[in-house]
């Protein structure tokens, strides 16, 4: 199985990352696993605009990442309530890419007071992804 993460933060000093980079480090003892990495920082995506996007040759670089995963995890800020406007440029410009795939996301939002990672309590493999790991990763308010 070949899994993509994503981290899709513009941010220097990016939470989100953080998370990415710890999730890559976890799964990688898993050898029946191949990870991938996409840091959307690199890539300079064009806005999506329905048309000419599409044959940027950044977009084309993330619909082929896309379109080479078994599963995709994107690794995503939260601002405003919602995810990060790359995060969303990046699925308009390769969601056809994620069709019948696997995807799901992991997501960082507020100060580092305010929150921290904490493991789901599952125990279960979740959709074919390595199971040594309890899935998925969640935040937690700090109390």
């Amino acid at each position: 199985m070949k899994i993509l993460i994503v981290s899709c933060s513009l941010h220097a000093d990016s939470k989100s990352r953080r998370l990415a980079s710890k999730l890559e480090s976890l799964w990688r003892t898993d050898g029946d696993v191949a990870i991938a990495t996409l840091d959307l920082r690199e890539l300079a995506l064009p806005p999506c605009d329905g048309c000419a996007a599409y044959e940027d040759p950044a977009t084309q670089r993330l619909q082929q990442a896309f379109t080479a995963a078994d599963a995709v995890v994107f690794a995503v800020p939260i601002y405003n309530y919602d995810v990060n406007a790359a995060a969303k440029n990046a699925i308009e410009l390769a969601g056809r890419q994620l069709t019948d795939k696997v995807a799901g996301f992991l997501c960082a939002a507020g100060g580092d007071q305010q929150l921290h990672v904490r493991h789901g309590g599952s125990q279960q493999p979740h959709a074919g992804l390595p199971h040594h790991h309890p899935a998925p990763l969640c935040l937690r308010r700090r109390r």
